[in-house]
């Protein structure tokens, strides 16, 4: 019968495994052998960390990222800071979420988008004052940044049952013999380093700030006017009656994929890019032009 030591071994090389399940049964193996340190760091990877500053921290859970800042005409923008200290301050933060949170949110980003993370409002407010005019800010990182929350703790699982095997510690099932405790107690000593000499973190970290996909943005305002300038003047621009049913089958699309509360990016794009291909089939007329130009520049404003 295999041990539930080599069974966690095994599972932890496996990238298919959810981390919160390994972590699950690896406190199994830590509260039978009294490993308390390791249960004690398994149960804040389990239940979110309450930590006050990026400190207390295992390094792994404080990530790059970049500051942004909202502006209603063009969506999240890059804050810059020409101190070169206060902008190494502000491109890193900590993740506390309880490590299942991360996973799911991962499995749910299918377009690969970025993350935010909220600020508390001291933060909030120190970063406005430093701009100069009340926005929303968020911190935003990408996808692999998340991913390597997730591949830390793994990593630190799979090293820790090394750690046993290697000091002989065996168990048959789900148990483990006085011999192997004693192992432990006298061979295995393993601590989860916390961040040291880290200069800088802005302010505490308030409660649990929450950490969700981020929203795609665009300019609304923008993308209906131009929608409302295809309807306009669509008869005066195309004659084909199949292109027309075509434009008026894509416009109604995007038109009921801004109206949702979270529209998907990929597929405004798609609809979007639709539409100038067939503009751009319009030969010498002024309008079609413009349509061309400024749905060129809704697709780089997204």
């Amino acid at each position: 019968m295999s041990s539930i030591l080599e069974d966690l071994q095994i599972e932890a090389t496996n990238q298919n495994s959810p981390v919160s399940d390994l972590l699950r049964k690896a406190k199994i193996v830590a509260v039978k052998l009294g490993c308390a340190d390791f249960e004690s760091w398994i149960d804040k990877e389990l239940g979110g960390y309450d930590a006050k500053s990026d400190r207390e921290l295992p390094p792994y859970r404080v990530v790059k990222g970049e500051l942004k800042a909202w502006n209603p005409c063009h969506g999240w923008q890059l804050v810059h800071f020409d101190d070169v200290e206060t902008a190494n301050i502000l491109s890193e933060r900590g993740i506390v979420q309880p490590i299942g949170e991360l996973d799911d949110l991962i499995k749910d980003s299918t377009d690969g988008g970025p993350f935010y993370i909220g600020y508390s409002a001291e933060a909030q407010k120190m970063i406005t004052d430093a701009i100069g005019f009340k926005t929303d800010v968020k911190f935003m990182i990408g996808r692999n940044a998340a991913m390597g929350v997730l591949e830390g703790a793994r990593n630190l699982i799979l090293d820790w049952a090394l750690k046993l095997d290697k000091a002989g510690v065996r168990g048959e099932g789900f148990s483990f013999s006085k011999a192997d405790q004693e192992k432990v107690q006298e061979n295995v000593v393993y601590r989860i380093e916390h961040i040291q000499n880290f200069s800088g973190t802005l302010g505490e970290i308030s409660g649990r700030p929450s950490l969700v996909i981020n929203q795609y943005n665009f300019p609304k305002k923008e993308t209906e006017q131009l929608i409302a300038q295809i309807e306009r003047y669509l008869p005066e621009v195309i004659v084909e009656p199949e292109k027309i049913e075509e434009v008026k089958r894509i416009t109604g699309n995007l038109k009921a994929e801004i109206i949702n509360e979270a529209p998907q990016k990929s597929k405004v794009n798609e609809l979007l890019l639709s539409l100038r291909s067939i503009f751009e089939g319009v030969a010498g007329n002024v309008i079609a032009e413009g349509i061309v130009v400024g749905l060129t520049k809704i697709l780089a404003g997204g």
